[in-house]
């Protein structure tokens, strides 16, 4: 049985609600999106992508979570390598992804209406 490299993504957008209650004991961090998880498992490079809506898009600033994991025949020191993009523009490029970190954290701009697209291409040797 041939062991298949697999890397995979989990993405998680949320917002801190700050600008909306100047209280600080009333500001939360709550999700607006996801978890989504994005999984390759062979072959080439696999693209996909989704559409979400947000509420209120310029009462705050959105942050991106990336959780990421690889496994199956991954030789040591390789990472996962993908490319992020929210509504047409890169937010996470392949070089971000680091073996020895496992986790990436972007503030971004959302709009009323949204794209993700997510690029799975693979490991490659990351430091």
């Amino acid at each position: 049985m041939k062991k298949i490299s697999m890397c995979g993504l989990l993405i998680l957008l949320t917002m801190v609600t700050a600008a909306l209650f100047p209280d600080p004991v009333m500001a939360r961090v709550f999700r607006v999106f996801g978890p989504e998880e994005f999984v390759r498992s062979g072959g080439g490079p696999e693209t996909e992508v989704l559409q979400f809506a947000v509420q209120y898009p310029n009462s705050s600033d959105f942050t991106l979570h990336i959780f990421y994991a690889w496994g199956g025949d991954n030789p040591a020191g390789m990472a996962p390598s993908a490319l992020v993009m929210v509504n047409g523009k890169t937010v996470v490029t392949a070089d971000e992804f680091n073996r020895n970190v496992g986790y990436i954290r972007k503030t971004i701009t959302l709009a009323e209406a949204n794209s993700l697209s997510v690029e799975l291409r693979g490991n490659r040797a990351a430091g």
